[in-house]
């Protein structure tokens, strides 16, 4: 069965973009409810949601289950969680730096043992419908391997929306399917997606995060100052520097959580 490593493999490679203590022994109240609303259709007309876990750790966000009516052995998994950085404007970076995270869990995997192999993977852009739009997002394909000699048909597909990445894992059994990928579900599914806004628990984390960029910033002005200018100036340079305004940010905004 994939299902377990499969599991381990996507919660590891979300857990990989946490920046923050997860130590906490329950889900804060403040974090993003994901049960407040529908947020991933329970049904469309190919597939049926058929479990979902919200984890403890709000970095981790919610994972959906789902099956194909007709082709109950396909894997598709769809995550959503936090961008794990306080500004999410420029997403093409984020989703590229994400997807590398994916795929370095993937090859972790193979080598404990979860996996025998993969192939070389593809990406590509990808674009799908939105409620506000259009979602540009990226698409990876590949083949792997499993310990019984079971070759599998896979793809990640990576979005960003509000503050939220949207992972989709989908994998194919080859003696079940030509070969084949996850743009079907991602385009039934993906469009009535309704990502809740940022939560005032992430809002503070990022608040944080910021305030210790901007501090570690501070000491090397003050170090590269008092090297070349002398411990005065330099104290009085980063003086100046810390009084300058700092630009905004869409994190800056207020919580839009639903």
């Amino acid at each position: 069965m994939l299902r377990k490593p499969f599991l381990l493999l996507c919660t590891a490679a979300i857990a990989a973009c946490a920046s923050v203590d997860s130590r906490q022994p329950a889900r804060p109240a403040d974090a993003t409810d994901y049960t407040a609303t529908e947020v991933a259709p329970a049904e469309t007309e190919h597939f049926v949601q058929t479990d979902t876990e919200v984890f403890d750790e709000p970095m981790l966000g919610v994972l959906y289950d789902y099956v194909n009516k007709q082709y109950p052995s396909d894997n598709l998994d769809l995550f959503i969680y936090p961008v794990n950085h306080f500004d999410w404007k420029d997403t093409g970076p984020l989703l590229e730096q994400e997807m590398e995270r994916v795929f370095a869990e993937i090859d972790r995997a193979t080598e404990l043992g979860y996996y025998r192999s993969r192939s070389a993977h593809e990406v590509e852009p990808h674009t799908v419908p939105s409620g506000d739009g259009q979602l540009q997002g990226l698409k990876a394909s590949f083949e792997f391997e499993t310990n019984n000699g079971g070759r599998y048909f896979s793809n990640v597909y990576l979005f960003i929306d509000r503050d939220k990445f949207i992972k989709v894992r989908s994998s194919f059994d080859s003696e079940a399917t030509v070969p084949w990928d996850g743009d079907e579900f991602v385009g039934e599914v993906l469009p009535r997606l309704r990502v809740p806004g940022e939560s005032a628990h992430l809002k503070k984390l990022r608040a944080a995060h910021r305030q210790q960029l901007k501090d570690n910033l501070m000491r090397v002005f003050l170090q590269a100052a008092m090297e070349q200018q002398g411990s005065t100036d330099g104290i009085e340079a980063v003086d100046e520097a810390a009084e300058a305004p700092e630009p905004a940010t869409e994190a800056d905004m207020e919580s839009t959580e639903e």
